[in-house]
């Protein structure tokens, strides 16, 4: 053999990457919130503001959102939406390491570099 990998083997090696990135909490679902357009960072300031990022589990996440409605939407059905949706985007779960590096990282939630960036 000339050292090529035949399909079979390339969709092994795709699939246990795509494994991995799942465990840590990306999704590739067609219509999943990685394609979606918004970020709802306010949204994730917000509950960061009222919740211990780290300190925390995810059901106080939920708590903060639907039953403190610290995101300030107008109905529990809008509430219950944008918890699914950040859970989905975020994780919103400290034992998750991706959503651990997102909460000991404040540049993403509060990035100076948009101030910059509106002026031009």
């Amino acid at each position: 053999m000339n050292g090529c990998k035949t399909m079979e083997q390339v969709k092994v090696v795709k699939n246990d990457k795509k494994e991995t990135l799942i465990q840590f909490g990306f999704s590739f679902k067609k219509s999943s919130v990685h394609t979606k357009r918004t970020m709802m960072l306010n949204e994730l300031r917000m509950i960061f503001d009222r919740v211990d990022i780290i300190d925390s589990d995810s059901s106080q996440y939920k708590n903060a959102i639907i039953d403190e409605n610290c995101t300030r939407k107008r109905s529990g059905a809008t509430r219950k939406y944008t918890s699914l949706y950040l859970r989905d985007l975020y994780m919103l779960d400290p034992d998750n390491a991706l959503f651990r590096a997102l909460g000991s990282s404040q540049q993403i939630i509060y990035p100076s570099s948009l101030k910059i960036c509106s002026k031009y």
